[in-house]
């Protein structure tokens, strides 16, 4: 299962990420780095375990994996008797994917959550999209996506790895009505070739 989920994603990756909007992020891309950077305690309390723990992200930064933690919260909103992105750790599965993909699509993700976290100001708000409540989180993701091909691109971007995160989590498939795979695991052919090989020998 992780094999083929990792050749999905690199498929992915390969057609890219962010169609059309490479020259868009590269510029963002220096800004990014800076505003990006730092971890205070705002976004520590966005990731933070229930025991307390602060977990280290792999790929992105304590800040960029609290953004992501926000978002996913309201791309796979919580529905009752359905597990939360909390809870299936799609944040969390999304920054560790990464380490096995293109630099190309960890640059993406990165650019994305930069124009998730401070575009606001483009519609008029200051505010940063950690800092917004669930309505006004909700709200921003409309406003982006009636907004310009950059936006769009980001929304539908994230809203595909998070989604995807989602369904490939087994705790999630009995909601769906899927029973699983329809082979539990890989039984050897009649017709094995070591089989046969035994059975010559022994005759």
């Amino acid at each position: 299962m992780q094999e083929r989920r990792t050749r999905a994603l690199r498929a992915f990756s390969r057609r890219g990420f962010l169609l059309g909007t490479a020259g868009a992020l590269a510029a963002l891309g220096a800004g990014a780095a800076l505003v990006m950077r730092g971890d205070p305690e705002a976004y520590r309390a966005l990731i933070r375990e229930p025991d307390g723990t602060v977990p280290a992200p792999t790929r992105l930064s304590v800040k960029e994996l609290a953004v992501l933690t926000a978002l996913c919260d309201r791309l796979v909103p919580s529905t009752a008797g359905f597990p939360s992105a909390r809870e299936l750790g799609i944040a969390r599965r999304i920054d560790r994917e990464l380490m096995f993909l293109r630099d190309k699509l960890t640059d993406d993700v990165k650019g994305a959550l930069f124009v998730f976290e401070h575009g606001g100001i483009v519609h008029g708000s200051a505010s940063r999209f950690c800092a917004l409540d669930d309505a006004g989180r909700d709200q921003r993701l409309v406003e982006m996506w009636g907004g310009g091909a950059l936006e769009r691109s980001c929304v539908a971007g994230m809203r595909i790895l998070a989604l995807f995160f989602t369904y490939a989590d087994d705790r999630t498939w009995r909601h769906i009505g899927y029973a699983g795979p329809l082979v539990g695991h890989r039984s050897p052919p009649a017709a094995d070739s070591s089989a046969l090989a035994t059975a010559r020998s022994a005759g």
